[in-house]
C-alpha cells in the first residue's frame, strides 16, 4: 500500500507542476510496472474469478443436466477458492499478479474434485445416503489419485527460493487439500441432505443426457 501511495504521488507531481509553472514532465521508473498493477489487481481478480465461476456453472449444467447439482458443484468451487484466499493471509502471500493467476487457475482445478463426485451421485440408484456412498465408492479413489498426481506435479517446487515458484507450490498444495475436503467430504454430505431423489433426477434429464448416462454406467 505504501508503494502504491508513493506511485500516485510521483505521477501526480508533474501534473501539479504543469498547472503551476506550465512545465511539462513525466515521472517513470521500471518499478512502476509492478506498483501500477496493485491499483487494478483487486478489481481484475474479482471480475476474472466470477467469470470463471459462471463458465464452470454453465459447463457443469450441460454435463450434469442438473441445476441443483451444478449449484452444489459451484458452491464447492467457491468455498475452495475462498479458503485459498484465506490461506494466503496465513502464508504471508499478498494479492498480486502472481497470486491472482493462481486464484483463477484454482477455479478450474477445484471443479474436477467436485464435478466427478456429483456426476457419480446423479447416475446411482437408491436413497440419497446410498447414492452418496456408492458415488464415493466408485469415483472416490480416482479423485484421490487425481489429487495425488497434482500434488506430485507441484512438489518439485517445494525447495524453490523464487517467489513465483514458492507461491505456486504453497497455493496449489493448499488448493488440493481444500478441494479434496470439499469434494470428498463436504459435497457428499450436502448431497445426502439436499440432493435430488434418483427418480426425480432422471426425470429432469434430457434425452441426450440419459443416453450419455446409459453409455457411461457400468453394467
Amino acid at each position: 500500500m505504501a508503494h502504491l501511495c508513493c506511485l500516485l504521488k510521483l505521477t501526480q507531481s508533474p501534473r501539479r507542476a504543469k498547472s503551476i509553472i506550465g512545465a511539462r514532465g513525466l515521472s517513470f521508473c521500471v518499478a512502476f510496472y509492478s506498483y501500477d498493477s496493485f491499483r487494478v489487481v483487486v478489481e481484475n481478480t474479482l471480475r476474472t474469478v466470477i467469470a470463471a465461476c459462471v463458465a464452470v456453472f454453465i459447463v457443469t449444467l450441460i454435463m450434469l443436466a442438473s441445476i441443483q447439482g451444478s449449484l452444489l458443484v459451484l458452491a464447492m468451487v467457491v468455498l475452495s477458492d475462498v479458503g485459498l484466499f484465506g490461506f494466503m493471509h496465513f502464508a504471508g502471500l499478498n494479492l498480486n499478479s502472481v497470486t491472482f493467476i493462481i486464484l483463477v487457475i484454482a477455479v478450474g482445478i477445484a471443479v474436477d474434485f467436485s464435478g466427478h463426485v456429483c456426476r457419480a451421485f446423479l447416475v446411482e440408484q437408491g436413497t440419497r445416503k446410498e447414492r452418496a456412498e456408492k458415488a464415493l465408492y466408485h469415483i472416490g479413489g480416482e479423485v484421490m489419485n487425481g489429487a495425488f498426481s497434482t500434488w506430485l506435479a507441484v512438489i518439485v517446487l517445494a525447495g524453490a527460493n523464487h517467489y513465483i515458484f514458492h507461491s505456486f507450490f504453497m497455493m496449489l498444495f493448499a488448493l488440493v487439500v481444500l478441494a479434496i475436503w470439499h469434494g470428498i467430504i463436504f459435497l457428499p454430505v450436502c448431497l445426502h441432505i439436499v440432493g435430488r431423489q434418483a427418480t426425480e433426477s432422471r426425470q429432469m434429464w434430457p434425452t441426450w443426457a440419459l443416453r450419455t448416462v446409459a453409455l457411461a454406467t457400468p453394467p
